[in-house]
């Protein structure tokens, strides 16, 4: 007796995990082959391929989003070791240190946290600024569910981030840089493996928050001239 409905995960993967919003079309194209004799396997492909292409399109759209995240992300080193420099001579990370554990790791983690996801949101809201210039339509709405979705996404690039980074220091010998014979022009310049690598966060993260700024808008939604 054959199947009559498609599996319930590509069905599920098809409506939440395409970068546009559903096709109805396309899912209902999917449904009737399916129940017209096609396989599970063909109905897996289908799906795959749709998911594919809906975030192909869906980055190629939002290409400019992607370009000044990666731009911004390069100053994130200077940013890190300016408010390190700040910190260290208010003697502010010296006193968190100093606190009993865990509440000195706590917020030491909780510090970072704060520092890296302002760098984030200055950025967007730097992009915002500059849309504003051009008077395309704004979304604060996908803006404020931007900011909320980058912090998820934020620590989700770093916990990958880390995972890399502890099986690079497994495998090497040397101790870091020390953060006061840094320059702030010789971090945004540097581009070696490591350097790059703690670039990733800020990039994802500022993408996510600038995501859905400024919809594109739908040929059917737009007036006949």
């Amino acid at each position: 007796m054959s199947r009559t409905e498609p599996p319930f995960v590509a069905t599920w993967m098809l409506e939440r995990l395409t970068a546009a919003e559903r096709d109805e079309a396309l899912a209902g194209d999917l449904l009737e082959e399916f129940r017209a004799g096609r396989s599970i396997g063909w109905y897996w492909r289908q799906v795959i391929t749709a998911i594919a292409i809906g975030w192909t399109r869906s980055i190629y759209e939002h290409r400019i989003r992607l370009l000044f995240a990666a731009i911004w992300s390069l100053l994130s080193p200077a940013w890190e070791l300016t408010l390190i420099r700040v910190f260290w001579e208010g003697d502010f990370i010296g006193s968190i240190w100093r606190m009993p554990w865990p509440w000195s790791t706590a917020c030491a983690i909780a510090l970072g946290t704060m520092e890296a996801l302002l760098f984030i949101w200055i950025g967007s809201l730097l992009y915002v600024a500059l849309l504003a210039t051009t008077r395309k339509t704004i979304d604060f709405r996908r803006l404020g569910r931007g900011f909320l979705m980058s912090i998820v996404v934020y620590f989700l690039a770093l916990a990958c981030v880390f995972a890399v980074w502890i099986t690079i220091n497994t495998h090497s010998s040397g101790n870091g840089a020390d953060w006061r014979t840094l320059s702030l022009m010789g971090e945004i310049e540097n581009f070696q493996p490591r350097a790059i690598l703690t670039h990733i966060p800020y990039v994802v993260g500022t993408a996510c928050a600038l995501w859905g700024v400024a919809p594109r808008v739908r040929k059917t939604d737009r007036v006949p001239a």
